[in-house]
C-alpha cells in the first residue's frame, strides 16, 4: 500500500537527521549520476531532504517548507493579469495594460524574464513603431510595460535597473496643441443650449449641459458622471463642490459660486434637480459626438473639440484672468504644477492679457 507523502516525509526527516545518512545518499547521487532534485523526484520527496543542512532546533523542521524558487510571476505577461486586477486603477488605465499585454503576446509570447534586457525593450519600440503608432501612444504602452517589470524588479525576477532595460528607447512625447474655447464660443453655446433646453433629446442636453459644467469648474468626464448633490457643501453662506478625483485621488475644492461668476451653478438649477447625481451622462464618445456637431451646426467655430476640451478650458481661462498657477492646480486637482502648466499653455489671449496693464514708461 502507497504511504501517504505526509508519513513518508516525517521517516524521511528522522532518518536524514543523522549526518552519516545525509551524506550517504549524497553518495547514491553520485554513484547514479544523478541530481538532488533527480533523485528526489525517483522517490517522491522534497529535494530539500536530501541538500539539507541539519542546525538542530526548530530551523531543520522549518527549513523544509522554504522553496529555493523565489519566483512570484513565473512569465512577464502574469505580471499584467495582478494589475489588472487591482481595484486601485481605472477602466481605462486597465483597457491600456490589457492593450499592453496583448501587444507583448503579439510580439514575443514565449518570453520569459531571462529574454527581458535593454535589446528587448528596443526591439518592442520598433515593433511598436511599425503598426505605425503615434509617438504618444507608444509612450504609453511603454509607461504601463515599465511599471509590469518595476514589480519583476521588486520581486527579484529581474537584476537590471529600469533605467538600464529602457537606456535605448529614443520615442519622444509630442507636443499637441490642447484647445480650448474663448468666452465669445462658450456664451454661443449657452445660449444654444439655454434656448433648446426643453426640446433636446435627454442625451443631448445632459451631454451639453455637463460639458459647460466642466468648462467652468475644470472636472473631467470621469468624475462627473460620479458627482451628486451630497457633494456640495457650504462654506461660510459659500457654496463650494467638494469630491475625491478618481485618476490621482486627490481632494478637490471648487468654490461654485465664485468661479467665472457662478455660470456652473447656472446649468445646474436648469434641471431643478435636487439630489443624486448631477449629470446623466451617456458615454464618453457620445458626449463627444454630441458636443462636436452642435458647435460644428451652429458655426461657433474651427477646432476639433471633445468633452476634455472643457478641462483645458477652465485652466485657460482661469490663467487669462491671472489666477495664480497654483490655485489652478488645486482646483484641478493635479499632483504637479508641471502638469498644470501644460495644460494653461500660453496663448494670445493670456499673453496680450498678461502686459496690457503695463506701461512700458521708458520706450514712451
Amino acid at each position: 500500500e502507497k504511504m501517504n507523502l505526509d508519513n513518508l516525509t516525517k521517516i524521511v526527516q528522522h532518518e536524514i537527521n543523522a549526518i552519516a545518512q545525509v551524506n550517504k545518499l549524497k553518495s547514491l547521487c553520485c554513484q547514479l549520476s544523478i541530481t538532488a532534485k533527480d533523485y528526489s523526484t525517483i522517490i517522491n520527496i522534497s529535494p530539500n531532504l536530501i541538500s539539507q543542512k541539519n542546525l538542530g532546533g526548530s530551523y531543520d523542521t522549518i527549513i523544509l517548507e522554504v522553496s529555493e524558487d523565489n519566483s512570484v510571476y513565473h512569465s512577464p505577461l502574469e505580471i499584467f493579469n495582478l494589475i489588472m486586477e487591482s481595484k486601485k486603477i481605472s477602466p481605462n488605465t486597465k483597457l491600456n495594460y490589457k492593450r499592453t499585454k496583448e501587444l507583448l503576446i503579439e510580439f514575443a509570447p514565449l518570453a520569459s524574464y531571462q529574454d527581458i534586457d535593454k535589446r528587448f525593450i528596443r526591439a518592442f519600440e520598433i515593433y511598436l513603431t511599425r503598426k505605425n503608432l503615434c509617438a504618444n501612444t507608444i509612450l504609453k504602452y511603454l509607461k504601463c510595460l515599465k511599471r509590469a517589470l518595476r514589480l519583476a524588479q521588486q520581486t527579484g525576477q529581474i537584476k537590471e535597473t529600469i533605467e538600464e532595460l529602457f537606456s535605448l528607447t529614443v520615442t519622444k512625447a509630442e507636443i499637441i496643441r490642447k484647445e480650448s474655447l474663448t468666452p465669445h464660443e462658450l456664451n454661443k453655446l449657452q445660449e444654444y443650449l439655454i434656448s433648446n433646453f426643453t426640446n433636446m433629446e435627454s442625451d443631448y442636453r445632459e451631454a451639453l449641459s455637463a460639458f459647460l459644467f466642466s468648462c467652468y469648474t475644470g472636472i473631467r468626464y470621469s468624475d462627473i458622471c460620479q458627482l451628486t448633490y451630497a457633494d456640495m457643501k457650504r462654506i461660510k453662506n459659500k457654496r463650494w463642490l467638494i469630491f475625491t478625483m478618481q485618476k490621482t485621488k486627490q481632494k478637490v475644492y471648487v468654490p461654485l459660486d465664485q468661479i467665472f461668476g457662478g455660470r456652473a451653478l447656472k446649468i445646474m438649477r436648469l434641471f431643478h434637480r435636487t439630489r443624486g447625481k448631477l449629470f446623466y451622462l451617456p458615454s464618453n464618445a457620445k458626449c463627444n459626438r454630441v458636443i462636436k456637431r452642435v458647435y460644428k451646426n451652429q458655426q461657433i467655430g474651427k477646432k476639433n473639440i471633445s468633452f476634455h476640451t472643457g478641462r483645458h478650458t477652465a485652466a485657460t481661462l482661469l490663467l487669462f484672468y491671472k489666477i495664480p498657477l497654483t490655485t489652478i492646480q488645486s482646483i484641478l486637482g493635479h499632483t504637479h504644477i508641471t502638469t498644470t502648466e501644460i495644460y494653461a499653455e500660453q496663448n494670445e489671449a493670456t499673453i496680450y492679457n498678461s502686459i496690457k496693464g503695463v506701461k512700458f514708461k521708458e520706450f514712451i
